[in-house]
């Protein structure tokens, strides 16, 4: 047989040791990353819930707003309408009193647009010899 001597036997166990405490170190690391990279997780998603609730929130008072500015502006339609309306309706009655004032001296100037015959040459003829 071959034995090892003592000293060897010593130095392997405090290799082993060695290993094992580098194998639990890198278990250790390989937890922590682990942990890390879920707590990252859960920020990264608290924080996007987060900015889902701001813009929920921003949006529901833009249309607040909006509502608000419509109720206000719709008075203010209604009026506006109608002064268009009145606007319209009294220059419509002019238009129909200047037809009645001007109809009977239209009719005599069709009348005698057509009725009355001007012979005459016409600008392009030319008397052939």
């Amino acid at each position: 047989f071959f034995i090892l001597p003592k000293r060897e036997v010593v130095m392997s166990g405090i290799q082993s040791a060695g290993v094992q405490r580098l194998v639990a170190a890198e278990k250790e690391a390989t937890k922590t990353i682990k942990q890390a990279r879920n707590e990252k997780v859960q920020r990264m998603k608290l924080s996007h819930k987060e900015a889902k609730d701001e813009i929920e929130k921003f949006k529901a008072e833009k249309e607040a707003e909006l509502q608000a500015q419509l109720e206000t502006n719709e008075g203010r339609g209604s009026l506006n309408s109608e002064n268009i309306n009145a606007s319209t309706k009294s220059r419509l009655e002019e238009i129909a009193s200047m037809i009645e004032g001007n109809k009977d001296a239209v009719l005599n100037m069709i009348m005698e647009a057509v009725c009355v015959v001007k012979p005459k040459v016409h600008e392009n003829f030319v008397v052939s010899k």
